[in-house]
């Protein structure tokens, strides 16, 4: 039995309600996430509380794939110098 391309898959349709709940009214586009994402590394390889203003790299990291490697990897290179 084909299935219809148009029909979301369970997991899909979990995945879009994840990202729906995680919408802000105001988003960073990768190039401004990509602007903060050292000092917002700096921060958590130090362990200190993150500020206000870099919530909003917080959420953007949670939703683009891209954004988030970027980070882990800075974060990798951060840990190794420690």
């Amino acid at each position: 039995m084909k299935t219809d391309p148009k029909v979301l898959t369970v997991q899909e349709v979990g995945e879009f309600m994840r990202l729906i709940r995680r919408t802000e009214e105001h988003k960073l586009d990768c190039g401004e996430c990509l602007r903060h994402v050292t000092e917002f590394a700096e921060i958590n390889v130090a362990g200190r509380p993150l500020p206000r203003a870099l919530l909003a790299v917080e959420h953007h990291l949670s939703v683009c794939p891209e954004c988030h490697e970027e980070y882990l990897a800075l974060r990798r290179v951060l840990e190794a110098g420690l």
